[in-house]
């Protein structure tokens, strides 16, 4: 075997060998074969450098070498930090990149902050845009007030002028840590990659499960040329075990291959209707745990925090014969849509969506017209909460659900504040303020918008008005009051139409399923 580097590309030539190719192809390292001067080639980069001296070693030149040597850290761990935190942060040591799927609450950000610590190497964090001044600059300045950290997505709209495009150069040039959204990185990638970032930390890297999308695309790229690379989720693949391959593909290019079909066709199997669903082979489980086990590691909640008790409650409500009427009627015209053919689960759970906005009392019509249909739910909401009598977080997945919701509330005089889609960023980040500090009783929000990295250990009481389809924005959500630092019982509600669909969504969610392919079987079960 003959290797060589020339001008940041490595060079391999050898004798034929269907094993060699298979280590080197993209089914492997992802190298490109040209035909006619019969020799293998890849741009050298930190993940090639280092997924090539673990595959040949005895053959890696001394400028593959060059990318491998780290200077040796003298590191004293903060004494705040608690021994899950402290090992995590101590496995940065050995390992330039690593997964740190730690379950949501165990305070992950301090980990990430204490590894910027210990490396002193220019750093980009790309994370949710609701947890950027809620979770990593609010915690930087509270742990770790030397570290200057700044929020890029911040200076998003001040670049638009000559001043505010100074500011965020100079803001750039001398920070420690940039923090950034993941929409707005794969905007400005290019831009980043220039600036000289030596480490890359993707919080809650479960955003990028999508192997094709965009941002994706992007991160795994920017990742590629970084000499430190860490991942924080604690649902990194809520729905299969095919979303670890993109994360995993940041870490290490070669251990499941760059190839995502390659790796598809070596660990899974079509199943389900159509074949739109695949299933993990038994017999490759071990082998694909024992190499995922190479670069991530797992902490749960309940193995490091003595946390207090948990409770969940199921509020029945019995929909008003007029309710009632409706929704059955929407669900007959359903069936009758999918007696005479298969619908995937994807298009069933747009046609779905008008059984759940029933269960909440309307129906959004056309041009967007909202229809009531009864306020049921509403009205065990306002029970509810006289018998909480407390600061208490309300989930709701409607722009209407929250504008009703709000609407009692003000008629009941109960303080508020409201963080969703309706809502900038900048008013997310105060209604979250207003409530930490007390200043509202009840914060309404949507799962998608404060359902990551937020601590809202102030409160101990959440109610589900509705329920979305997505696991890990169920899973997100619920961790925002059952965190470190909750020092009282935690009460969770979910109102619950009876004989609706709503009991379908909350038991697949308990069983870790996915629920739009529970709630089609549902329908199917119905038709039989």
């Amino acid at each position: 075997m003959q290797v060589t580097v020339t001008d940041g590309t490595l060079f391999l030539k050898a004798p034929y060998d269907e094993s060699l190719i298979n280590q080197l192809n993209r089914n492997g390292l992802g190298m490109r074969f040209d035909r006619k001067t019969r020799v293998w080639h890849h741009p050298v980069t930190h993940n090639f450098a280092e997924s090539f001296s673990r595959t040949f070693p005895t053959h890696t030149p001394p400028e593959i070498r060059s990318y491998l040597t780290h200077e040796p850290i003298s590191w004293v761990p903060s004494s705040y930090l608690m021994d899950h935190q402290r090992k995590g942060a101590e496995l940065a040591l050995e390992r330039p990149r690593h997964g740190f799927f730690y379950q949501t609450g165990v305070g992950k950000t301090l980990i990430g902050l204490e590894i910027c610590v210990q490396k002193r190497v220019k750093t980009l964090v790309v994370c949710p845009l609701s947890i950027i001044t809620n979770a990593w600059i609010e915690d930087a300045e509270k742990f770790y007030p030397g570290l200057k950290i700044i929020n890029l997505w911040a200076f998003k709209k001040r670049r638009k002028s000559q001043s505010g495009a100074i500011a965020y150069r100079k803001a750039l040039e001398s920070c420690s840590i940039a923090v950034i959204n993941f929409d707005s990185f794969r905007a400005i990638a290019d831009e980043l990659s220039k600036v000289g970032f030596k480490m890359l930390i993707v919080d809650e890297s479960s955003k990028v499960k999508e192997f094709k999308s965009k941002i994706t695309k992007a991160l795994i790229k920017f990742a590629d040329d970084m000499p430190y690379v860490y991942l924080f989720s604690g649902t990194p693949a809520p729905n299969s075990e095919m979303e670890y391959f993109s994360q995993i593909r940041m870490l290490d290019q070669e251990l499941f291959s760059t190839s995502f079909y390659g790796f598809r066709s070596r660990y899974f199997y079509p199943a389900g209707y159509g074949g739109y669903q695949w299933k993990m082979m038994e017999g490759k489980r071990i082998e694909f745990m024992e190499k995922l086990a190479k670069v991530t590691s797992v902490v749960k909640k309940n193995d490091v925090l003595d946390l207090p008790e948990k409770t969940i409650n199921v509020r029945d409500v019995y929909l008003s014969p007029k309710e009632l009427k409706i929704y059955k009627e929407m669900e007959r015209h359903l069936i009758v849509e999918f007696e005479d053919t298969e619908v995937l689960a994807a298009n069933a759970a747009v046609k779905l969506m008008k059984l759940r906005e029933a269960t909440s009392g309307f129906l959004i019509g056309e041009e967007h017209k909202i229809v009531v249909t009864g306020h049921s739910k509403l009205k065990e909401l306002k029970y509810l909460l006289e018998e909480i009598d407390d600061q208490t977080i309300i989930w709701t997945n409607f722009h209407h659900e929250a504008a009703s919701v709000t609407d009692m509330l003000t008629k009941a005089g109960i303080s508020w504040v409201r963080a969703d889609g309706t809502i900038k960023q900048e008013g997310k980040d105060e209604a979250i303020r207003k409530f930490k500090s007390g200043e509202a009783k009840v914060f309404v929000a949507h799962p998608a918008s404060v359902g990551h990295g937020i601590t809202l250990t102030c409160c101990s009481f959440m109610v589900y008005f509705s329920m979305s389809y997505s696991y890990e924005l169920h899973q997100q959500s619920s961790d925002r009051i059952y965190r470190y630092g909750q020092k009282n019982a935690c009460s969770y509600y979910y109102l619950i139409a009876k004989d609706t669909v709503d009991e379908v969504i909350v038991k697949a969610l308990s069983k870790k399923k996915k629920v739009v392919d529970e709630v089609f079987a549902f329908i199917k079960g119905r038709m039989e």
